[in-house]
């Protein structure tokens, strides 16, 4: 898997066949629009906001995560790779926690809340789970495209893009990036 980010790379050249530049999008600068609604945008000094409204009734939002490193976990209840790396988010999130921020966001409509919180507590997870509009991939805002599920977002502590990455991202790789996006400046 590839990770891209904005300004430079993190992962090197490789890239999977499937993985093509069309899927990606226009993928610098403009990588920063993502699921609809209006609790998500970007600012013109390149920092995102965005609000989800989580199982518990907490809200997951910009202004609770800025200043720590915040991965943000776009998948669906139904794919088995999104019930993998949630566990795999689950031991990044203890081994790091307080340094970093966490959260799954299900692509699920609202009325499926409690199949959620079943799928939740099923993996055992821990963190921040949260609900995020079925159509979220297809339209403009902070994160789009999420063109894949799952796909992973990495914000610097001032809630910047960093990196941007799909499918089934090895915890290694995943302890890489954040060390790339933490030691950035």
């Amino acid at each position: 898997m590839r990770l891209v980010r904005p300004q430079r790379k993190l992962l090197g050249n490789a890239v999977y066949p499937w993985l093509l530049c069309g899927l990606l999008g226009p993928f610098v600068p403009a990588c920063a629009k993502g699921p609809a609604g209006a609790a998500n945008s970007a600012k013109s000094n390149g920092e995102l906001d965005y609000a989800f409204g989580a199982i518990d009734g907490s809200l997951i939002n910009s202004a609770d995560n800025r200043g720590r490193v915040t991965i943000l976990l776009f998948g669906a209840s139904y794919d088995l790779v999104t019930q993998a790396v949630s566990r795999r988010l689950n031991e990044l999130w203890h081994s790091h926690t307080p340094r970093i921020n966490v959260a799954l966001l299900l692509l699920e409509p609202p009325q499926n809340v409690e199949m959620v919180r079943a799928y939740r507590e099923m993996l055992s997870i821990d963190y921040p789970v949260g609900l995020a509009s079925s159509g979220a991939g297809v339209a403009g805002g902070a994160f789009s495209p999420l063109q894949v599920i799952p796909t992973w977002i990495f914000l610097d502590k001032k809630g910047k893009l960093a990196a941007k990455g799909f499918g089934d991202l090895s915890l290694e790789v995943l302890e890489r990036t954040l060390d790339d996006v933490e030691s950035m400046r």
